[in-house]
């Protein structure tokens, strides 16, 4: 890593993200291919959106049989639950399931919801919680427990700084994590949204429905309060939920909490 010039591999990201589709496709086709030369159990994590759908059938055009890795976070919109089903039956996808030891109403009764600022890397103080015990911890026990050595993951470089900074500090897609003794692959990383929906288009892959149901930009958790637009989001899904957090963060208890709360869908 200290081999690395930033600025050098930021620039080079920066221009790769402006080729066009064409090129992008035969590049991740490669850097996949590539990478998938010496690793003996890859995985595929997906939380069934847009960005991570395209990558599992991008990999499968190599692989078929690489199994995905979904977090079960309990705050799933029911329609993905619904979507990741309907694939699986489809598409005979091989999905290996993380439950956390949690719930988000436990942790947030600890820890309180997720700030806004999410520009932090895992272990920084900013980093939610929830995000930690509902999801990184069970993907770390899961990918150990497994002997996973290549895990494909569909980060798109214009989503965010953060993002970028996985291919920018690592000096490429494809690197090695020592901290988890695995290898990570990014094949995604220099595609625009407008890439990956063509990319649906083109493979008539089926589109998760919460995007065109409530016409937002993402499919996590219902609950999530750690981004931006978080309040106009949680209005259009699910608004007597987010009239509840509100309340909560103005001085509520959580007593309404203490069991899961059911979530409304529309």
């Amino acid at each position: 890593m200290n081999d690395i010039n930033f600025s050098e591999t930021a620039h080079q990201l920066n221009q790769m993200i402006k080729w066009n589709y064409e090129k992008k496709l035969r590049k991740s086709k490669k850097i996949i291919a590539e990478s998938l030369l010496h690793p003996k159990k890859p995985i595929i994590s997906s939380s069934f959106g847009k960005d991570s759908m395209a990558l599992t059938f991008l990999v499968h055009e190599a692989d078929n049989t690489i199994p995905i890795l979904f977090n079960n976070t309990g705050v799933n919109f029911p329609e993905t639950l619904k979507y990741k089903d309907m694939m699986v039956e489809k598409y005979g996808l091989i999905v290996i399931e993380t439950r956390p030891e949690m719930t988000f109403w436990e942790i947030v009764k600890i820890y309180g919801y997720p700030k806004k600022s999410r520009n932090s890397k895992t272990g920084d103080k900013r980093e939610p919680a929830c995000c930690k015990i509902l999801k990184y911890k069970p993907t770390e026990k899961t990918l150990k427990g497994l002997n996973i050595d290549l895990n494909f993951v569909g980060l798109l470089g214009d989503e965010g700084r953060q993002r970028r900074w996985a291919y920018i500090s690592k000096g490429g897609a494809y690197y090695y994590m020592k901290s988890m003794k695995l290898y990570k692959c990014i094949p995604l990383i220099f595609w625009t949204k407008e890439d990956v929906w063509r990319y649906h288009d083109e493979n008539n892959i089926p589109r998760n429905p919460v995007y065109a149901k409530y016409g937002i930009e993402r499919t996590g958790c219902i609950t999530c309060t750690g981004h931006k637009n978080w309040k106009e989001e949680m209005a259009k899904h699910h608004p007597s939920l987010m009239r509840k957090i509100i309340r909560d963060m103005n001085g509520s208890n959580l007593d309404d909490y203490e069991t899961p709360v059911k979530l409304e869908v529309q």
